[in-house]
């Protein structure tokens, strides 16, 4: 999965290098900070923790983690519950599909860094 990302945004194996200098890709390993400002809204987030919570760890997928919090992003409108999901997960504007993110840096991670972002309040 890492792989397929990296190569949706380089030109030249040149460029993998500059991503991790610049810090675009730090969420890999470290967790975010951010100002709240940039999380926008995270009242959606304590919801969506709670779906992923129902995702068994054997079956934390990027289809899975996806299918089980998109039904609600439609409901309450999948920028205002994927934007925060985004941040809180990479603390970043840009980042690759927050469902790829939270399957990379697993399932503990993921329920970590949200409950980071809901107590930021």
């Amino acid at each position: 999965k890492l792989l397929s990302l990296i190569r949706e945004r380089i030109s030249t194996l040149a460029e993998i290098e500059e991503m991790f200098k610049t810090g675009e890709w730090d969420w890999l390993t470290d967790s975010p900070h951010y100002s709240l400002t940039l999380l926008q809204n995270q009242t959606h987030l304590a919801e969506i923790k709670n779906l992923l919570n129902n995702v068994n760890e054997e079956n934390w997928l990027t289809d899975k983690i996806k299918t089980a919090i998109w039904p609600y992003a439609e409901k309450v409108g999948k920028k205002a519950a994927l934007w925060p999901l985004r941040v809180a997960l990479t603390g970043k504007e840009k980042s690759p599909d927050p469902f790829i993110v939270a399957e990379l840096v697993g399932k503990n991670e993921t329920l970590k860094r949200l409950i980071y972002a809901q107590n930021l309040v």
